[in-house]
């Protein structure tokens, strides 16, 4: 992965589908050519917007190296898609879309805690939540 990635302009991206809701690889590479037609810097790939919690693991592997090889050596791209339940499964899904040549990873700091948990900072923020989950 790279240290810095260039300013500019990084749109996230969606992810069409076939009519069977198969990814539409063909329309995938329309995207990418779109985006550099219009001068972007780089593309936000497989993130929320892109889909990923309709994709499986697979796919979403799949279509971070798709993207990954498509796009223009001087575009950059920054992924995400780690959206298992159990934390050692993210960590195997980021590590294969690092592994592919990703320029950056995002986190998505809220996959990696349970809808149950409670932290510190939601009582800090709003004292009297804790006392309405308790009702």
């Amino acid at each position: 992965m790279k240290k810095t990635i260039a300013d500019g302009v990084w749109p996230v991206m969606i992810t069409p589908f076939t009519e069977d809701n198969k990814i539409d690889y063909d329309a995938v590479l329309r995207i990418i050519e779109w985006y550099d037609k219009n001068g972007v810097d780089g593309i936000f790939a497989v993130c929320q917007s892109s889909e990923m919690f309709e994709l499986n693991a697979k796919e979403r592997v799949e279509l971070a190296k798709f993207i990954i090889n498509n796009t223009p050596k001087h575009m950059g791209v920054i992924a995400s898609g780690h959206c298992a339940e159990k934390v050692e499964d993210q960590v195997r899904e980021a590590q294969e879309v690092i592994d592919a040549g990703v320029d950056a990873y995002v986190f998505i700091s809220n996959q990696f805690a349970k809808e149950s948990e409670c932290s510190w900072s939601d009582q800090a923020w709003n004292p009297g939540m804790a006392d309405r989950r308790r009702k």
